[in-house]
């Protein structure tokens, strides 16, 4: 009976526990590690940051993306399916505001032009779009 708590134990934390916690900043593998695949090939990100924490039951995660803004990106990320334009500002979309400077170079709380586009559900899914560079950011957390 031991045996098998311990191999349940092991199984449990190798899952989503402090085996795969981390932190991973301009890592290549961050567009896996938060979306479950490869990004399209056409798609060119700049800079990404991921965190996930060593909750062994629940997953949790945060990460931002600052990609290049293209028809490709746009249609990968479900612009006019998932995704709807809102009147919404930066600094009114209080969740993607950053505690620190994990990723400084994500628009958190700017000003400026910027399109603010979140999915129709309650989640915490937001895209970015600055409108005068041609770059989409991207936040979500669990």
């Amino acid at each position: 009976m031991k045996k098998l708590g311990l191999i349940l134990l092991v199984l449990l934390l190798s899952g989503c526990g402090p085996f795969m916690a981390g932190t991973w900043e301009d890592d290549p593998k961050n567009w896996k590690r938060a979306f479950g695949e490869a990004p399209p090939a056409d798609l060119i990100v700049h800079h990404s940051y991921y965190c996930r924490s060593p909750q062994p039951i629940l997953l949790e995660f945060t990460y931002f993306f600052e990609v290049e803004d293209s028809k490709p990106a746009r249609e990968y990320l479900g612009f006019h399916s998932v995704l709807k334009p809102t009147s919404r500002k930066i600094a009114e979309v209080d969740f993607i505001s950053l505690p620190d400077d994990r990723a400084p170079w994500f628009p958190a709380g700017a000003s400026g032009d910027y399109e603010v586009w979140l999915p129709g559900d309650k989640s915490y899914y937001v895209v970015i779009v600055d409108r005068k560079r041609g770059r989409l950011f991207l936040t979500d957390r669990m």
